[in-house]
C-alpha cells in the first residue's frame, strides 16, 4: 500500500469512528432520557465500583478484576458526562429517592 492509499484508508477509518461515536452517543442519550434507563445506568455504575477502593492485598488477580470493572465504569461515567453533564446529578437524586422509598416501605411493614 503506497502513502496516498494509506492516508485515504486512515481518513476513512477516522470518519467511520466518528460516525460510530455519534451513533453511540445518540443511543446513550435515548437511554438516559427515561427513568428506567437512568436507573439501569446508575445500577451498572454502582456494580462497577467506580468509587470503591480496589485494594486487595496480595490478591493480584482479584485486584486486576476489580480494576477492570472500575475502568469500564469510569468509561461509562465519562460517556454519561459527555452526553449530558446534568443527567448524572439527576440519576443520583433518583437513586436517593429510590433508597428513601425502600427505607420507608420497610419501616411500614
Amino acid at each position: 500500500m503506497d502513502l496516498p492509499e494509506e492516508e485515504a484508508h486512515v481518513a476513512k477509518a477516522k470518519a467511520q469512528a466518528g460516525l460510530d461515536a455519534l451513533r453511540e452517543s445518540e443511543w446513550l442519550r435515548k437511554i438516559l432520557s427515561t427513568y428506567e434507563g437512568r436507573a439501569f445506568v446508575w445500577s451498572t455504575l454502582s456494580e462497577c465500583g467506580i468509587y470503591a477502593d480496589g485494594f486487595c492485598g496480595e490478591e493480584t488477580h482479584l485486584a486486576a478484576f476489580i480494576s477492570g470493572k472500575r475502568a469500564i465504569g469510569l468509561r461509562l461515567q465519562e460517556k454519561v458526562f459527555t452526553c449530558d453533564k446534568n443527567v448524572y446529578t439527576l440519576m443520583r437524586n433518583e437513586h436517593l429517592d429510590r433508597l428513601l422509598a425502600t427505607k420507608q416501605s420497610q419501616e411500614h411493614t
